[in-house]
Protein backbone atom coordinates (compact mmCIF):
# COMPACT_ATOMS: atom_id res chain seq x y z
CA UNK A 1 0.00 0.00 0.00
CA UNK A 2 2.64 2.18 1.14
CA UNK A 3 4.95 1.38 -2.15
CA UNK A 4 1.83 2.26 -4.70
CA UNK A 5 1.15 5.59 -2.20
CA UNK A 6 4.79 6.52 -3.29
CA UNK A 7 4.22 6.67 -6.59
CA UNK A 8 1.00 9.50 -6.12
CA UNK A 9 2.47 11.56 -3.68
CA UNK A 10 6.34 10.85 -3.86
CA UNK A 11 8.71 8.47 -2.41
CA UNK A 12 10.36 10.44 -0.06
CA UNK A 13 7.60 12.41 1.61
CA UNK A 14 5.31 9.00 2.04
CA UNK A 15 8.46 7.28 3.53
CA UNK A 16 9.56 9.69 5.89
CA UNK A 17 5.65 9.78 6.71
CA UNK A 18 4.91 6.13 7.74
CA UNK A 19 8.17 5.04 8.46
CA UNK A 20 7.43 5.34 12.14
CA UNK A 21 3.91 3.31 11.46
CA UNK A 22 6.61 0.42 9.91
CA UNK A 23 8.88 0.67 12.48
CA UNK A 24 5.60 -0.13 15.05
CA UNK A 25 4.39 -3.03 12.65
CA UNK A 26 8.20 -4.64 12.65
CA UNK A 27 8.37 -4.60 16.11
CA UNK A 28 5.46 -6.11 16.93
CA UNK A 29 6.19 -9.32 14.52
CA UNK A 30 10.12 -9.27 16.21
CA UNK A 31 9.44 -8.62 20.12
CA UNK A 32 11.85 -10.62 21.43
CA UNK A 33 14.13 -10.87 19.25
CA UNK A 34 17.19 -10.28 21.48
CA UNK A 35 16.12 -12.91 23.96
CA UNK A 36 15.56 -15.34 20.94
CA UNK A 37 18.98 -14.62 19.57
CA UNK A 38 19.99 -16.36 23.43
CA UNK A 39 18.10 -19.71 22.54
CA UNK A 40 19.98 -22.76 21.26
CA UNK A 41 18.55 -23.51 17.63
CA UNK A 42 15.98 -24.26 16.61
CA UNK A 43 13.19 -22.30 18.98
CA UNK A 44 10.18 -21.10 19.21
CA UNK A 45 9.54 -17.94 21.15
CA UNK A 46 6.45 -15.44 21.07
CA UNK A 47 5.99 -14.67 17.22
CA UNK A 48 9.56 -15.87 16.53
CA UNK A 49 10.97 -18.62 15.00
CA UNK A 50 15.34 -19.23 15.54
CA UNK A 51 16.10 -21.30 12.40
CA UNK A 52 19.00 -23.93 12.22
CA UNK A 53 21.33 -21.38 10.48
CA UNK A 54 20.71 -18.65 13.33
CA UNK A 55 18.15 -16.47 11.33
CA UNK A 56 14.88 -15.92 12.71
CA UNK A 57 11.47 -16.00 10.98
CA UNK A 58 7.92 -14.90 11.89
CA UNK A 59 5.42 -17.60 13.30
CA UNK A 60 1.69 -16.32 14.38
CA UNK A 61 1.24 -16.21 18.20
CA UNK A 62 -0.88 -14.93 20.89
CA UNK A 63 -0.06 -14.50 24.84
CA UNK A 64 -3.42 -16.18 25.91
CA UNK A 65 -4.22 -19.46 26.48
CA UNK A 66 -7.74 -18.89 26.72
CA UNK A 67 -11.07 -19.35 24.21
CA UNK A 68 -11.14 -16.07 22.24
CA UNK A 69 -13.76 -13.83 23.85
CA UNK A 70 -15.86 -13.39 20.24
CA UNK A 71 -16.01 -16.91 20.33
CA UNK A 72 -16.16 -18.34 23.87
CA UNK A 73 -18.53 -20.76 23.34
CA UNK A 74 -17.20 -22.31 19.45
CA UNK A 75 -14.02 -22.89 21.05
CA UNK A 76 -15.16 -24.74 24.36
CA UNK A 77 -17.22 -27.08 22.16
CA UNK A 78 -14.38 -27.55 19.89
CA UNK A 79 -12.60 -28.45 23.07
CA UNK A 80 -14.73 -30.13 25.75
CA UNK A 81 -12.80 -33.61 24.78
CA UNK A 82 -9.86 -32.90 25.24
CA UNK A 83 -9.86 -33.92 29.29
CA UNK A 84 -6.01 -32.92 29.92
CA UNK A 85 -5.57 -28.82 30.26
CA UNK A 86 -2.40 -28.14 29.13
CA UNK A 87 -3.46 -30.07 26.03
CA UNK A 88 -6.95 -27.85 25.73
CA UNK A 89 -4.61 -24.33 26.76
CA UNK A 90 -2.32 -25.53 23.82
CA UNK A 91 -5.78 -25.86 21.37
CA UNK A 92 -7.06 -22.06 22.48
CA UNK A 93 -3.03 -20.82 21.64
CA UNK A 94 -3.69 -22.31 18.46
CA UNK A 95 -7.13 -21.11 17.75
CA UNK A 96 -6.22 -17.75 18.46
CA UNK A 97 -3.18 -17.74 16.90
CA UNK A 98 -5.05 -18.56 13.67
CA UNK A 99 -7.67 -16.57 13.65
CA UNK A 100 -4.72 -13.59 14.13
CA UNK A 101 -3.72 -15.14 10.96
CA UNK A 102 -6.94 -14.31 9.26
CA UNK A 103 -7.20 -17.35 7.35
CA UNK A 104 -9.48 -19.04 10.09
CA UNK A 105 -10.10 -21.43 9.92
CA UNK A 106 -8.14 -23.03 7.22
CA UNK A 107 -6.81 -26.36 6.90
CA UNK A 108 -3.38 -25.82 6.16
CA UNK A 109 -3.44 -25.15 9.87
CA UNK A 110 -4.10 -28.80 10.88
CA UNK A 111 -1.98 -31.85 11.55
CA UNK A 112 -4.76 -33.77 10.55
CA UNK A 113 -7.28 -32.91 7.20
CA UNK A 114 -10.35 -31.19 8.21
CA UNK A 115 -10.30 -31.87 11.97
CA UNK A 116 -10.26 -28.04 13.68
CA UNK A 117 -8.44 -29.70 17.01
CA UNK A 118 -5.34 -30.97 15.59
CA UNK A 119 -4.71 -26.81 14.96
CA UNK A 120 -0.98 -26.17 15.17
CA UNK A 121 -0.23 -22.63 13.88
CA UNK A 122 1.81 -21.66 16.57
CA UNK A 123 4.37 -24.17 15.32
CA UNK A 124 4.89 -23.39 11.78
CA UNK A 125 6.72 -20.77 9.85
CA UNK A 126 4.48 -19.41 7.34
CA UNK A 127 6.04 -18.88 4.02
CA UNK A 128 3.68 -16.06 3.22
CA UNK A 129 3.44 -14.46 6.24
CA UNK A 130 7.50 -14.47 6.25
CA UNK A 131 6.92 -12.70 2.64
CA UNK A 132 4.86 -10.12 3.71
CA UNK A 133 7.93 -9.26 6.46
CA UNK A 134 10.78 -9.33 4.07
CA UNK A 135 8.84 -6.92 2.45
CA UNK A 136 8.51 -4.52 5.51
CA UNK A 137 12.17 -5.28 5.57
CA UNK A 138 12.72 -3.85 2.24
CA UNK A 139 10.51 -1.15 2.67
CA UNK A 140 11.95 0.05 5.77
CA UNK A 141 15.43 0.10 4.43
CA UNK A 142 14.29 2.33 1.67
CA UNK A 143 12.52 4.56 3.87
CA UNK A 144 15.95 4.62 5.95
CA UNK A 145 17.85 5.73 2.38
CA UNK A 146 15.28 8.02 1.67
CA UNK A 147 16.22 10.04 4.69
CA UNK A 148 19.58 10.19 4.64
CA UNK A 149 20.34 7.23 7.64
CA UNK A 150 22.83 4.53 5.43
CA UNK A 151 23.56 2.50 8.46
CA UNK A 152 20.13 1.40 9.42
CA UNK A 153 18.80 1.32 5.69
CA UNK A 154 21.90 -1.13 5.20
CA UNK A 155 20.90 -2.86 8.45
CA UNK A 156 17.16 -3.73 7.86
CA UNK A 157 18.57 -4.29 4.11
CA UNK A 158 20.12 -6.61 5.32
CA UNK A 159 17.84 -8.23 7.45
CA UNK A 160 15.10 -8.64 4.37
CA UNK A 161 18.48 -10.83 1.88
CA UNK A 162 18.88 -13.20 5.13
CA UNK A 163 15.08 -13.74 5.48
CA UNK A 164 14.87 -14.39 1.70
CA UNK A 165 17.87 -16.62 2.46
CA UNK A 166 15.89 -18.32 4.92
CA UNK A 167 12.81 -18.67 3.24
CA UNK A 168 14.61 -20.29 0.45
CA UNK A 169 17.30 -22.93 2.35
CA UNK A 170 14.10 -23.69 4.35
CA UNK A 171 10.80 -23.42 2.83
CA UNK A 172 11.63 -24.17 -0.71
CA UNK A 173 10.26 -28.05 -1.95
CA UNK A 174 12.63 -28.69 -5.37
CA UNK A 175 10.28 -31.45 -6.40
CA UNK A 176 6.98 -29.63 -6.01
CA UNK A 177 8.60 -26.15 -7.21
CA UNK A 178 6.48 -25.02 -4.28
CA UNK A 179 7.47 -22.94 -1.12
CA UNK A 180 5.84 -24.73 2.00
CA UNK A 181 5.08 -24.17 5.41
CA UNK A 182 8.13 -24.81 8.19
CA UNK A 183 6.54 -26.97 10.58
CA UNK A 184 8.89 -27.33 13.99
CA UNK A 185 8.58 -31.29 13.83
CA UNK A 186 10.84 -30.32 10.47
CA UNK A 187 12.68 -27.73 12.11
CA UNK A 188 13.70 -29.65 14.74
CA UNK A 189 14.88 -32.98 11.62
CA UNK A 190 16.15 -29.88 10.08
CA UNK A 191 18.95 -30.81 7.23
CA UNK A 192 19.67 -29.69 3.36
CA UNK A 193 16.98 -31.43 1.98
CA UNK A 194 13.55 -30.61 1.15
CA UNK A 195 10.63 -31.82 3.12
CA UNK A 196 8.25 -33.39 1.34
CA UNK A 197 5.49 -33.58 3.66
CA UNK A 198 5.56 -29.99 4.89
CA UNK A 199 2.18 -28.50 4.54
CA UNK A 200 1.78 -26.77 1.31
CA UNK A 201 1.71 -23.12 1.05
CA UNK A 202 -1.72 -21.51 -0.25
CA UNK A 203 -0.03 -19.74 -2.74
CA UNK A 204 3.06 -20.87 -5.36
CA UNK A 205 5.07 -18.02 -4.95
CA UNK A 206 7.88 -18.52 -6.95
CA UNK A 207 8.68 -20.90 -10.02
CA UNK A 208 12.28 -21.15 -9.68
CA UNK A 209 14.00 -20.96 -5.89
CA UNK A 210 16.91 -18.37 -7.48
CA UNK A 211 14.04 -15.79 -8.27
CA UNK A 212 13.87 -13.02 -5.86
CA UNK A 213 11.31 -12.90 -3.30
Amino acid sequence: MIILLAKRRGRTRTYAEFLPYLLIEYRFWTHGRREAMKQSTPTLYNRLVRMPNGALLGRYFDDRHTPRPEMSREDRQTAQNISDENAKEQLYLNLRAGAESGWDFSSRWFRVADEIQSIQTTNMAAVDLNSMLYTLESTIAEAYTLIKQPLLATSFRKAAERRAETIRRYCWDESERFFVIMTRRHIIQVDEQPWQDCFLSIQKLLQKSKQPL
